[in-house]
């Protein structure tokens, strides 16, 4: 139950920031959060909100003037989802500071961190439309040197394997992490998370590929 609280909060949130959905909704956000922050109530759990928050801010209000883009953010501003998982760790009567808990909490930062970066690529236009600084944007923004460029053409040929060199990098992070995570727990949803995630790697190099023939077959026709 708290578990579908949080990942609809995160949902509603994301949707709102996009624009897909009116601010009117933001007292529902607002409520469900309350909701889930009273049945979390250690110490360490409003930590991790806390850094939900600040993540949240960062997005809204990102500071241009960095030389380096802050992958954490990716992760932190939907860490609270995390937190179901953590909790049945804890009713197995493993210690927050055990290295399963340890492993299943890096775990999904990388796993946050790749699948937050799937969605950014491919709202790079969107975004960079409503002046946001995500990943793909900054990547774009340095790889480009702020000279005039097609920048459809250089985003998909320079800045997108990046992307998914990146995503890969912490998809197999993960991967190991899962891997250290005792046998008694049920880890099979979570590769199921990460599979999917993997499929996403190949389906976006095809999309890659498409697009350059694509725009290759468009500029000898003009």
């Amino acid at each position: 139950y708290i578990n579908t609280l949080g990942w609809f909060a995160y949902s509603l949130y994301d949707q709102i920031f996009d624009e897909d959905v009116d601010t009117q909704f933001l007292p529902i956000l607002v409520f469900i959060l309350r909701k889930i922050y009273l049945y979390y109530g250690s110490q360490k759990d409003f930590e991790i909100f806390a850094q939900l928050d600040i993540a949240c801010l960062s997005e809204a209000f990102p500071d241009r003037s960095k030389k380096y883009f802050d992958l954490s953010i990716l992760y932190k501003k939907s860490f609270g989802c995390v937190l179901p998982f953590l909790s049945t760790l804890n009713n197995k009567k493993l210690a927050p500071g055990s290295a399963d808990v340890q492993n299943l909490s890096k775990f999904f930062r990388h796993y946050l961190i790749a699948k937050q970066l799937n969605d950014d690529a491919h709202d790079w236009e969107f975004d960079l439309q409503r002046g946001r600084l995500t990943y793909p944007i900054f990547l774009l923004t340095k790889l480009a040197h702020n000279k005039k460029r097609d920048q459809r053409g250089f985003f998909w040929k320079k800045v997108f394997p990046k992307i998914l060199a990146t995503m890969t990098h912490h998809l197999n992070r993960a991967e190991k992490l899962l891997q250290r995570i005792d046998v008694r727990i049920d880890t099979k949803p979570l590769s199921l998370l990460l599979e999917d995630q993997k499929k996403s790697v190949i389906l976006a190099q095809a999309e890659r590929n498409h697009v350059l023939d694509f725009l290759a077959a468009y500029s000898m026709i003009k």
